[in-house]
């Protein structure tokens, strides 16, 4: 097998591990995610999820209760954005390193080729 198919199969690799990190993360998104963090009032029992402050400066504050059934629920969706943005970065950094790896493959390979080309001339 020549370099060149190689480098194909480790790129179509790549390319179906980024493939199944976006469907992971649609599935993530579709179970419901909440980006904020979760905090407690003072009693240590009621809980609240506190989200990012927006462009005006405000944050807003979700009463969720005392009900364990909700608190778990809310935690669940809190790990699940978690998760999902976990998996976005990772997803992002390996699509822009196949990116760069692409490029360095084609190179290399254009370099080979032209290397061989001069040497059969010769």
């Amino acid at each position: 097998m020549d370099l060149g198919k190689r480098f194909d199969k480790v790129f179509e690799r790549l390319q179906e591990t980024i493939r199944q990190m976006e469907a992971e993360e649609k599935e993530l998104e579709a179970q419901g995610c909440v980006r904020a963090y979760i905090h407690f009032k003072p009693d240590g029992r009621t809980m609240f999820l506190l989200s990012p402050v927006d462009a005006t400066g405000r944050r807003k504050y979700t009463h969720v209760g005392v009900s364990p059934e909700k608190q778990e629920t809310a935690r669940a969706a809190v790990a699940r954005e978690h998760r999902r943005a976990e998996l976005a970065a990772q997803r992002r950094d390996l699509a822009q390193a196949l990116d760069g790896l692409q490029w360095e493959a084609t190179t290399l390979l254009d370099k080979a080729h032209s290397v061989s080309l001069d040497f059969l001339e010769d």
